[in-house]
């Protein structure tokens, strides 16, 4: 959340880059793949959605897009986007932005794919969990999201080697950062 650096106090620092950055690297890469009207939905009770929705919507006008209609909240027992979709589809977007979580981005990412909206799909980190792309199936093929770039240090090999072994997975971008805090607290 863009609030955490504002109010985190003199020993809060982070580990990934906040979501007002992310919305602006979101919105400045639609703008340059060509995508000038977007849609956008997101969890109304979610806090993270709530601040990546915030800066997108900021960011976007701001790199030259156009918001096709309001912004679309979702709650966190959103399973059925067929009324979203339904409104996006009529707006005719060339993109649309997602700020949900992995789960319900993939099952979001899959239904607008199997009602007709062919658009790209913007978003951040929960792209890169196995959730969304268990839920979203081909509709993957349609999603691009921003990351930080993962530092490849023979210590990030052996966290990823050892998580791995302990959950037959592979490290999702959560998990690694989820590492990084913890390592840093305990020094």
């Amino acid at each position: 959340s863009p609030k955490l650096t504002a109010e985190g106090g003199p020993f809060f620092f982070r580990n990934i880059a906040s979501d007002a950055y992310s919305g602006i690297v979101l919105s400045k890469w639609a703008m340059e793949r060509g995508h000038r009207k977007a849609a956008l939905i997101y969890n109304s009770e979610n806090a993270w959605s709530r601040g990546l929705e915030s800066a997108c919507e900021d960011a976007y006008p701001k790199a030259g897009g156009t918001w096709v209609l309001k912004p679309t909240a979702v709650l966190n027992s959103t399973d059925n986007f067929g009324a979203a979709i339904v409104a996006m589809r009529d707006a005719k977007p060339d993109a649309v932005f997602v700020c949900l979580m992995g789960r319900q981005a993939g099952m979001f990412a899959a239904q607008a794919k199997a009602s007709n909206l062919d658009v790209p799909f913007y978003g951040t980190d929960p792209f890169s969990q196995q959730e969304f792309l268990d839920n979203a199936k081909e509709a993957s093929n349609q999603a691009f999201f921003a990351l930080p770039a993962e530092e490849k240090t023979d210590r990030y090999g052996a966290f990823e080697q050892e998580y791995r072994q302990r959950f037959n997975a592979e490290a999702d971008s959560i998990a690694a950062k989820a590492y990084d805090a913890v390592h840093t607290l305990a020094v």
